[in-house]
């Protein structure tokens, strides 16, 4: 899993730079992914909290389950939601056509897209992270199966 959950913490950063683009543009003004949902904006913040206190964590696999399903969700929000009928968006159309309801035009750009298909591909790195099986660690003082290691003699005089 570490292996895993270091590259996803990379593909995140990635997914979390595409907030900064314009993700759509109305009555001459630009809109940038972060002014679209704020909280859209903490969702990578979040998978990146998870996926740190599950590499260190005991409950790893619920955790990077949770932040996959975030991640998921983030992104089917924003393929699948109206980015037209955000607050900011109808804000700048009211004050460019003076009509309660922003009746005006908008054009969604590309950077939507890769935010949510990036999205998706943590989930589905989150996901593999999870439930990749996991090597135990032998400890120091666990006996070896061969007894007469010269290792273990040192080992129990040491005791």
């Amino acid at each position: 899993m570490p292996k895993l959950a270091s590259l996803s913490l990379i593909v995140i950063a990635a997914w979390w730079a595409f907030l900064l683009p314009v993700w759509v543009e109305t009555a001459g003004q630009e809109i940038h992914g972060t002014e679209i949902n704020r909280t859209l904006a903490l969702l990578p913040g979040l998978v990146v909290l998870l996926v740190l206190i599950a590499r260190y964590g005991k409950a790893s696999r619920v955790l990077l389950i949770a932040a996959s399903l975030t991640s998921l969700g983030s992104g089917a929000w924003v393929l699948l939601g109206d980015l037209g009928s955000t607050p900011r968006v109808i804000e700048l159309q009211e004050r460019a056509t003076g009509l309660a309801g922003g009746n005006g035009e908008f054009t969604v750009l590309w950077p939507p897209t890769v935010f949510a298909f990036i999205g998706v591909a943590v989930a589905v790195l989150l996901l593999f992270a999870a439930f990749q099986k996991q090597v135990p660690r032998r400890t120091v003082d666990e006996k070896p199966a061969d007894e007469e290691d010269p290792r273990f003699i040192w080992d129990q005089q040491g005791n």
